[in-house]
């Protein structure tokens, strides 16, 4: 059992990470822009929004690979990190 979560845990976090990107962030950008018939500027939004996709991936990954190794703290901290900055993005970049 333990080998098939292992096999299963990178396809799903990559699932994750391109649905996170997504929802999250993306998705009110794009909202927004489509409301004011902005349709080409939504094109090129959703290629910045895939554009982080690489960096969310290795975030969700590192974090649980640094846990399996037993560095808790550290991906605890880098975890919240993460959190932290992303709300001053979404700040400065949806406001």
């Amino acid at each position: 059992m333990i080998a098939a979560v292992t096999l299963c845990t990178p396809i799903l976090l990559i699932i994750m990470s391109v649905a996170s990107i997504l929802d999250m962030d993306g998705n009110s950008v794009i909202a927004r822009l489509l409301g004011e018939n902005k349709n080409r500027e939504v094109r090129g939004t959703v290629n910045y929004i895939f554009l982080g996709t690489p960096f969310l991936i290795l975030s969700n990954g590192l974090v649980h690979l640094f846990r399996s190794l037993g560095f808790m703290k550290e991906s605890t901290i880098g975890l919240a990190l993460g959190n932290t900055i992303n709300i001053i993005f979404d700040f400065v970049f949806i406001v």
